[in-house]
């Protein structure tokens, strides 16, 4: 079994060599490593020109700026492994991620991807996410369990039979590709932290709350198709995505939309996740008016 990675990186060039030296640091060796540089003007071109001349491992495509998910789905285009990573710029592997995931997959030979847990960094630093060990189509109709695009490993001919990212998609689009993906077989998880997940002040699409937004809107149509409102799962649905605008509004510190939509979603299902995003939008409500400023809530 082997392994391509792909990269898409846009002026990070203060942060692209330590991503890079964590694929190349693998216990589990990758075939090649795929750069996808998306019309950077920094020293990017540079430093990724140095690199690959001291391993051939590395292959740099350069093209016009065209959004992390068109450079993703150029790279997993000239993939010639039988299994395709993908590793934000931004972001950081443990040594023995891919081994992990490898091994995971051979326990698991109908699985059409792998995932991982992951380990922030920068704002929230030491919260650590795991992913469910099985999740169902349920599961991934309801929310994006599986979280961070860094902590996939994808099956190449599943993810090119899929269409690969929905690259028009204004936000959401790993979740998209993991719903279509698990349209099409289980994925095995290891549920460790092996991503270092950067959440650091530099850009990225979810820093933009209308994109954000919109995109989530368009995956929610998405994933409710082929679900009758007559199912008893359909009100369960639609109660978790305003849950998960809710919390979208909470980082975001948008207090009144939060609270609506965490509101709605507990009156339709209660849950303990309900409860507890109406306690932080609570807590803010509070805090704003004890400090009679309109203070903005980080969840």
């Amino acid at each position: 079994m082997s392994v391509s990675v792909v990269i898409p990186t846009y002026n990070r060039e203060m942060l692209l060599e330590r991503a890079i030296s964590s694929v190349l640091r693998q216990s589990l060796p990758v075939k090649e490593l795929i750069v996808v540089d998306d019309g950077s003007v920094d020293g990017t071109h540079e430093l990724l020109s140095r690199m690959a001349s001291r391993d051939d491992r590395i292959r740099v495509l350069s093209q016009q700026r065209g959004g992390a998910n068109r450079a993703r789905n150029a790279g997993a285009h000239l993939a010639v492994s039988d299994w395709i990573a993908f590793l934000d710029s931004d972001d950081v592997w443990e040594e023995d991620k891919l081994m992990l995931q490898l091994c995971a997959l051979n326990e698991h030979p109908s699985a059409v991807a792998s995932f991982t847990g992951l380990r922030r960094i920068g704002h929230d630093a030491g919260k650590v996410f795991l992913p469910p060990s099985s999740p169902s189509l349920l599961d991934l109709r309801a929310a994006n369990v599986l979280s961070t695009t860094s902590s996939a490993v994808v099956k190449s001919s599943v993810f090119r039979e899929v269409g690969g990212f929905d690259a028009d998609l204004p936000s959401c689009q790993d979740w998209d590709l993991w719903f279509r993906l698990r349209l099409k077989g289980e994925f095995a998880v290891v549920r460790q932290p092996l991503v270092i997940y950067d959440a650091g002040p530099h850009a990225r699409i979810s820093s933009d709350l209308s994109k954000v937004i919109d995109g989530h809107n368009i995956v929610f149509k998405r994933v409710l198709q082929g679900v009758s409102e007559d199912d008893p799962n359909h009100t369960y649905i639609l109660a978790r995505h305003k849950l998960v605008l809710g919390e979208m509004y909470l980082r975001n510190g948008e207090l009144l939309e939060a609270f609506t939509q965490v509101l709605a979603s507990f009156r339709s299902r209660p849950s303990k996740w309900g409860l507890r995003l109406l306690a932080v939008a609570i807590s803010g409500f509070i805090s704003n008016w004890a400090s009679g400023s309109p203070k903005q809530l980080q969840a």
